[in-house]
């Protein structure tokens, strides 16, 4: 008597018969999974690149929810830093003004304190002795349908949140990041030619743990609303592409590595 065919029986002759699958067995859809779940998966892959580079481009809902995690990512860990000689150009006359010898620098807050200073001369002390720089952190996404650019915010005054005591008698009248926010962003042909300036010059930027020195992508200032936009979009594949860059350069020297993008 014949033995029945293999496929017909399970490995040990008894159980339920096993079935092939067809050919035309459709896999589970993606969509299947909660989007939170997704989330947690991708929040979870040891490769950023991976997620950003493949299972974005993998299907149109990937696509999504790989967006979202990483624009969750910029929106907790992003910080843009201006500084250098053209944010000193543009306020220079606001923190550089005529307050007396440049070449006399209290030696700190407290000597500026006791001295009786006045907010403007303390800022321009203060702008001498450290050269200013400003940092943004992302405030929201616009619009709200395609989360195209990311704005940012002015969060704080100059260098190390240099307040004046509350013993100090223009400490009152001293609101230190509304007056920086009004600096920075000042009406004027000037003021807007030194902004556009900025634009084109390297800034630092921490996203993620890393910090890079760069031009920000479609970078643009809205003096009305006094916010920072740019591509997060770019931002992010210009980290991504760095950091895979950094990965295997050093392995391998291949015609196709140089222009990746």
């Amino acid at each position: 008597m014949s033995a029945p065919a293999a496929e017909s029986q399970s490995l040990t002759g008894v159980g339920p018969r096993q079935t092939c699958p067809s050919r035309g067995h459709a896999s589970m859809p993606p969509e299947r999974l909660p989007v939170e779940i997704w989330h947690l998966i991708i929040m979870c892959l040891d490769d950023h690149c991976f997620a950003w580079f493949v299972l974005r481009q993998t299907c149109p809902f990937l696509n999504l929810v790989t967006e979202q995690v990483f624009a969750r990512y910029v929106s907790r860990t992003c910080t843009v830093r201006f500084a250098g000689q053209t944010l000193g150009n543009l306020l220079a006359h606001d923190l550089q003004g005529d307050t007396g010898d440049c070449r006399q620098v209290p030696a700190s807050r407290q000597a500026l304190v006791r001295q009786n200073a006045s907010p403007a001369s303390y800022w321009a002390a203060l702008s001498r002795a450290q050269p200013p720089s400003f940092r943004f952190q992302p405030s929201s996404f616009v619009p709200a349908t395609t989360k195209a650019k990311l704005l940012l915010k002015l969060c704080d005054a100059p260098n190390a949140h240099e307040t004046l005591p509350a013993s100090h008698p223009n400490a009152g009248t001293m609101d230190t990041t509304t007056t920086q926010v009004q600096v920075f962003f000042k009406s004027g042909a000037k003021a807007d030619a030194e902004r556009e300036r900025l634009l084109q010059q390297a800034h630092f930027v921490l996203f993620h743990g890393q910090l890079k020195s760069m031009r920000l992508p479609s970078a643009t200032f809205n003096v009305a609303d006094r916010n920072l936009s740019l591509d997060w979009r770019r931002l992010c594949n210009i980290f991504m592409r760095d950091e895979f860059k950094c990965r295997y350069q050093s392995q391998y020297s291949v015609a196709w590595w140089r222009n990746f993008e």
